[in-house]
């Protein structure tokens, strides 16, 4: 009778290994999927920070140039769209050239720039001596590659 309860405790004990084994991999194997899921978490935190930090430049930039644009316009035209200061059209796209235009841009980088400050399509075209069709493609290349 004791040889049948030692076997029978074996067995068990055996039965009991098992399932600790197998519990325990489950275990590691689950925790193993946490650690992973915290750390592209935290990968995600630092992106999405990165995002926000882009963003606020962008904003800023953007908030920058609106605000010079209407300096400029406040400056050189009233309400009634009478020039201030005895300034014409001509000097109100020549102080916006001043202000937004650096000297080692490209052509299209300028473009851009205008058209943003305000200037319209048929005066830049007419500045740089090219067809108004040839500005609005030369604006959406630009615009497509700042949106991606």
């Amino acid at each position: 009778m004791e040889i049948i309860l030692i076997v029978a405790g074996i067995v068990i004990m055996s039965i009991s290994f098992y399932h600790i084994k197998k519990y325990r991999y489950e275990l590691k194997k689950l925790s193993n999927d946490i650690y992973k899921v915290h750390a592209d978490t935290k990968e995600y935190y630092f992106m999405i920070q990165d995002l926000i930090a882009k963003m606020e430049e962008l904003v800023d930039y953007e908030l920058t140039q609106i605000e010079s644009r209407s300096k400029i316009k406040n400056e050189y035209i009233n309400e009634e769209g009478i020039s201030n200061h005895g300034a014409d059209k001509t000097n109100f796209e020549e102080k916006i050239e001043e202000i937004v235009i650096s000297k080692n841009e490209t052509d299209e980088e300028k473009i851009l720039k205008l058209y943003q400050a305000g200037m319209s399509i048929s005066d830049i075209a007419k500045k740089f001596e090219k067809g108004i069709r040839e500005i609005e493609v030369i604006l959406k290349f630009a615009l497509n590659k700042l949106e991606k």
